[in-house]
């Protein structure tokens, strides 16, 4: 036992261990951290580096703490040779987010990642009232093999018994195996896999891989780009809000944007001003909002000041401008697909109020005819038609769990549940008086066991 903080503590112990188990800190506040070191209870853990996969020192991923203790329980604490780490992390910095991608490549380069349980379908009710994405991952020196597939789990469903033993329920189509070399060139893989895996990846790489992208059609046509005004202290390129037109990006929730959405700044309110060739029109304005499906408006007629949560798009050309506003509405539900299939901060970041990153939209595949107009995508298949529609419904419930764990069976409720599966079973094999009917039923902590049975017998 020791009442040092871990990043004092490692470098003074020379023993190592068999297996290490853990949840460390997701985040330690910058007070506390001062407050730790001045009292010479820790170290300043923001000056750790680790050796990434090409052998250079890299800065930690947002400093994160997690990830620096995991690491240096790799490489400081675990033993060379059949030894076992298993450590519960934050599911947005350790696998989804990619600032972290080469971390993660460092990590499969010099460690055998065996599995990683996904958490973040629980993100609502695991932890109690902190609303944390996580994920427990198994890392281990056994047998070290680079070319074995890493288990991704995921989790999406939890129970109790009275007892309070959670049970976390896995479904075979839950389970993945990621090869290692998809750490390094297919980081999406996690996220697809969150969303049900199978053929959505193989769609996510026809369009993000098989067309070019939004930004590289606004850097070939010269257009610029503004993700709005905002405050920034630091800066003295501020000036003065008052008097200006504002668009109120929490009114801008579909294609169209009219004067009531519009108003005139009334304090002395200092932001970086847009530059004047964004925000005059015409101008093309992009709510960054999944749950309102990331409205788009061609703006021909106010020069309206828009706060961040909106991405402005200003060109020479109208025509190209107006093609792309057209494009891009048609294009929408296979969009905000994949959208939420790369983006780190769907479902893990935030559970409820879906924003997203100017990048987000940037980073999405275009089709554009031989003059270089923006056009819709070719009209889907019915087996791509369905993938994308289950993947939307799959995503849409994702953090939908219920807050009860445990529920004690009704056996009423489970009869009657019998009752109405055998009466859709009879309406095609019912014959005479042979039927299906539920002979037994067994409850208890662990299971709920039913038989039925196509019988005559009462």
């Amino acid at each position: 036992l020791t009442n040092l903080g871990f990043f004092k503590w490692y470098k003074s112990v020379s023993i190592k261990f068999d297996v290490i188990a853990g949840n460390p800190p997701f985040n330690i506040s910058k007070e506390e951290q001062k407050n730790n070191i001045r009292i010479g209870k820790d170290d300043d853990f923001s000056k750790e580096r680790y050796k990434d996969y090409r052998g250079k020192l890299q800065a930690f991923p947002y400093n994160n703490p997690a990830l620096i203790f995991l690491y240096r329980c790799l490489t400081k604490l675990l033993k060379n040779d059949n030894s076992t780490l298993f450590m519960i992390m934050p599911s947005s910095s350790f696998l989804y987010t990619p600032t972290s991608a080469e971390y993660r490549k460092s990590l499969v380069h010099f460690w055998n990642i065996e599995r990683i349980y996904d958490f973040t379908p629980l993100i609502n009710h695991l932890w109690g009232k902190k609303k944390v994405a996580t994920i427990a991952v198994k890392i281990s020196n056994k047998y070290f093999n680079s070319s074995k597939p890493i288990e991704h789990i995921i989790v999406r469903n939890s129970s109790a018994n009275e007892k309070g033993a959670i049970r976390f329920q896995i479904d075979q189509y839950d389970r993945f195996y990621v090869p290692v070399d998809f750490v390094y060139t297919k980081d999406y893989i996690w996220k697809t896999n969150l969303l049900g895996g199978g053929y959505l990846r193989i769609y996510f790489e026809k369009y993000q891989n098989g067309f070019s992208h939004i930004k590289d059609f606004i850097k070939s046509n010269n257009w610029k780009k503004s993700n709005g005004s905002r405050e920034d202290n630091l800066s003295d390129k501020q000036i003065d809000m008052y008097g200006k037109k504002i668009l109120n990006s929490d009114l801008f929730i579909s294609d169209h944007i009219t004067s009531d959405m519009i108003f005139v700044e009334k304090d002395h309110i200092a932001r970086r001003p847009i530059p004047n060739d964004i925000l005059n029109p015409p101008k093309i304005l992009i709510r960054l909002n999944i749950n309102h499906q990331i409205p788009i408006f061609y703006n021909t007629q106010d020069d309206i000041y828009f706060r961040p949560g909106v991405l402005g798009l200003k060109g020479d050309n109208n025509l190209l401008m107006q093609k792309f506003t057209s494009a891009f509405i048609a294009n929408r539900n296979l969009y905000m697909l994949l959208i939420k299939a790369s983006s780190p901060k769907i479902f893990i970041q935030q559970n409820n109020s879906y924003t997203i990153d100017g990048n987000d939209i940037l980073n999405l595949p275009i089709n554009t005819d031989n003059e270089g107009y923006p056009i819709p995508f070719k009209q889907m298949d019915k087996i791509e038609q369905s993938v994308i529609e289950e993947s939307l419904l799959l995503s849409d419930n994702l953090n939908n769990s219920s807050s009860v764990i445990f529920d004690k069976i009704n056996p009423k409720l489970l009869s009657n549940y019998c009752d109405a599966f055998c009466e859709i079973l009879n309406l095609i094999y019912e014959n005479g008086t042979y039927k299906f009917r539920s002979i037994r039923q067994i409850i208890n902590d662990d299971y709920v066991w039913t038989t039925f049975e196509h019988t005559n017998i009462k």
